[in-house]
């Protein structure tokens, strides 16, 4: 797939909508061939370049034509995107304000540029954006030459100092690829090897002698960042547990959770809370579940709906680990009841899947089957991916099943057997099970017919390459016994 392709299909709707805007700027009197081949690339992504060429019609002759399409529609899209998501981030901003000060220094509108230079550094400083700070000192310096507006002495010093923390910056960098390149070759914890909490201690004690390294605020979060991950991708649950909670306590006493650094405290706290549920540890999971859902409060909710997915999976991890399941139902129709917090229709409809879930659960089917009919019917629904609305479909399929309307459940089989038809990117394992639930239906459980159990049990030993709402292979089982 090449680099336009890729652009095209990760754009989300609203910079669809953004670029319709864009690259409707200026009237044009011929058809638009850049936008039909946009459409054309959404539409159709399975199509090579030698299909889209053929629709489009540009043949051998007009290569060079359709190249400049293809150049244009991603320099437009690449604009576009820049343009939309400018001012989202601190960097962008400052990089904006540098930029326009040199269009101005080549237009000898020296006090402008000054004064933008100025903006960018002030922002710069504020987010410690280090890098682009030796940019605005040198063109600050470059101004002076010609104009008297600024003395260069000042941003002179102020260079030097920000190449000091650069170059410590530099220095822990190459720490925490050290780090990452021992943790990553010692990937698998044996007799021998070194836990990963072991290898981290002894890299410190290596560059003990450089105290200011060692005491950085973003050396001590780069290092954090480092050690969650490879710590999980190691499986080591039980150091991680504990890295966390000393971690976080460290952080707190040393005042790092600003409002600034908000959203990093609410990361460590689901952390935490991922990490007690992967030790079983259900009861202490729930408690800071509490922790995490006060933190959401604060600040004025400021990162509230980000987390609050979070928040709901780790009710309904635990209260499944507790088989507490009546009391997670409570806590999320309280949650969805909830008018205080405005929360977004996707994050609705992955709450009521847990919601479903639950219900599931309790096996109270009729009213999982209640709360996907509201899930199908909203718009978020109708946007969602492919691959959520099969799973939602088995989890139909099973539901039904369970609910006594195995006829039901049948036609609705045959009816998705037939719209997954062509599908090509979709689970070869889950359109398995949709067709074995259109034959279980004429079998009792547990099935004798050795052809039928050769199938489920091939189904169930078969890897599943994403995860489901209702675990089938789980399911399927009972027709075993």
């Amino acid at each position: 797939m090449d680099v336009l392709e890729e652009i095209i299909l990760n754009l989300q709707k609203e910079e669809l909508r953004f670029f319709d805007l864009y690259a409707g700027r200026m009237a044009y009197k011929e058809v638009r061939k850049d936008l039909q081949l946009l459409k054309l690339i959404r539409k159709h992504p399975e199509k090579d370049d030698s299909e889209l060429r053929e629709v489009l019609g540009y043949s051998e002759e007009k290569s060079n034509a359709w190249y400049r399409l293809r150049n244009r529609l991603q320099e437009d899209l690449m604009n576009s995107l820049h343009l939309q998501h400018l001012d989202e981030e601190e960097y962008s901003r400052i990089l904006k304000y540098l930029c326009v000060a040199k269009i101005q220094i080549e237009r000898n509108a020296f006090k402008l540029s000054y004064n933008l230079l100025r903006k960018a550094e002030k922002s710069a400083e504020k987010h410690e954006q280090f890098p682009l700070l030796e940019l605005i000192y040198t063109e600050l310096i470059r101004l002076s030459l010609k104009s008297l507006l600024t003395d260069p002495e000042p941003y002179i010093r102020k260079r030097k100092e920000n190449q000091k923390r650069l170059e410590q910056i530099n220095r822990m960098d190459e720490v925490l690829a050290a780090l990452n390149y021992r943790l990553v070759k010692n990937q698998r914890f044996t007799k021998e090897g070194q836990s990963g909490l072991k290898v981290l201690e002894d890299l410190l004690k290596e560059h003990s002698t450089d105290p200011t390294l060692l005491n950085s605020t973003t050396f001590q979060i780069q290092i954090y960042q480092v050690m969650s991950r490879l710590l999980l991708q190691r499986k080591e649950f039980i150091d991680l547990e504990s890295y966390l909670f000393r971690t976080y306590s460290d952080f707190q006493k040393r005042g790092l959770f600003t409002k600034a650094r908000h959203d990093l405290k609410l990361e460590m706290l689901t952390w935490i809370l991922n990490t007690l549920y992967s030790n079983g540890k259900y009861q202490q999971a729930l408690k800071e579940a509490d922790r995490l859902y006060q933190a959401m409060q604060e600040h004025q909710h400021v990162a509230y709906e980000k987390y609050l997915l979070f928040y709901c999976n780790s009710l309904v991890i635990n209260f499944v680990g507790l088989r507490q399941y009546p009391e997670g139902i409570r806590l999320i129709e309280n949650l969805l009841a909830d008018k205080s917090h405005k929360i977004s229709d996707h994050y609705k409809m992955m709450i009521s899947i847990n919601l479903m879930y639950l219900y599931y659960l309790t096996q109270n089917y009729r009213k999982a089957l209640r709360v996907l009919q509201r899930i199908r019917i909203s718009d978020t629904h109708r946007s969602a991916s492919d691959l959520l609305k099969l799973k939602l479909n088995l989890a139909d399929l099973i539901l039904q099943f369970e609910a006594g309307d195995a006829v039901l459940a049948e036609e609705k089989a045959e009816r998705y057997l037939k719209e997954y038809s062509r599908a090509k990117d979709l689970p070869k394992e889950d359109l398995e099970f949709i067709r074995l639930i259109k034959a279980l239906t004429r079998y009792n459980i547990p099935v004798k017919d050795n052809s039928m159990l050769k199938r489920i049990k091939a189904l169930i030993q078969s890897r599943s390459e994403s995860e489901d709402i209702i675990d089938y292979r789980e399911w399927l089982m009972k027709w075993l016994s």
